[in-house]
């Protein structure tokens, strides 16, 4: 009997393992929604390079009100089984749609977008050749995407790309605000914003001439 528990434990461990292996691998492709109605379920899809994640989170009113914390599913397969899985495909197209069932089967059988494979650096520079609207739509591929998208790295090397080399006051409220709200300023928000850090700024005096500051350094 203590044979086949220990069996069985070891089982258990080799599954566990295996699901961190392929959870834990690159993400290559994410979705995240909510389960069809009337379900309010959470749900989450990642492609790895190691397979394929579903997880489900139940969300329900009595569980809310009773303070209750509903116990979350996983999924787990690998890229070889999702291929062949109709029923675990069947509940990612019902969730989020057959066009995106179609870009998790792509991101599962490797062909998936090169950008989703670059490093940070390469995709930042690559990105910081776009236009803004390249930008914005390249934003809502994925989560990733999204992410560097909106990063201050990209957003700082645009300000530089079409402002200038930015002054020190402005370096400093792009620290306070981030360099994507500082880049989409206009001259009279920007001063204004430097007008009240000056303000705030102990013991500094502001001169009369300083709504004139020269936003950017040569």
């Amino acid at each position: 009997m203590a044979a086949i528990s220990s069996k069985a434990s070891d089982e258990i461990m080799q599954e566990v393992s295996r699901k961190k292996r392929i959870a834990g691998s690159k993400k290559l492709f994410e979705l995240t929604g909510q389960a069809p109605s009337p379900s309010k379920d959470y749900l989450q899809v990642l492609v790895t390079e190691g397979g394929v994640v579903l997880r489900r989170v139940p969300i329900t009113v009595r569980g809310v009100t009773q303070g209750a914390v509903p116990a979350p599913s996983e999924k787990v397969l690998t890229l070889e089984e999702f291929a062949v899985d109709a029923d675990f495909q069947a509940e990612v197209g019902r969730t989020f749609g057959t066009e995106a069932l179609k870009q998790v089967k792509r991101a599962a059988s490797g062909r998936w977008d090169v950008f989703l494979r670059l490093g940070e650096d390469l995709l930042i520079a690559i990105m910081s050749l776009l236009d803004l609207q390249s930008i914005a739509r390249l934003s809502c591929v994925n989560q990733h995407l999204r992410e560097t998208c909106n990063c201050d790295r990209l957003w700082e090397l645009l300000y530089r790309t079409h402002q200038g080399h930015p002054s020190e006051e402005i370096g400093s409220l792009a620290t306070e605000r981030g360099w994507k709200t500082v880049f989409f300023m206009n001259k009279l928000q920007l001063q204004k914003e430097l007008s009240r850090r000056r303000r705030e700024k102990p013991g500094d005096v502001e001169s009369p001439a300083s709504d004139f500051t020269f936003l950017t350094e040569s």
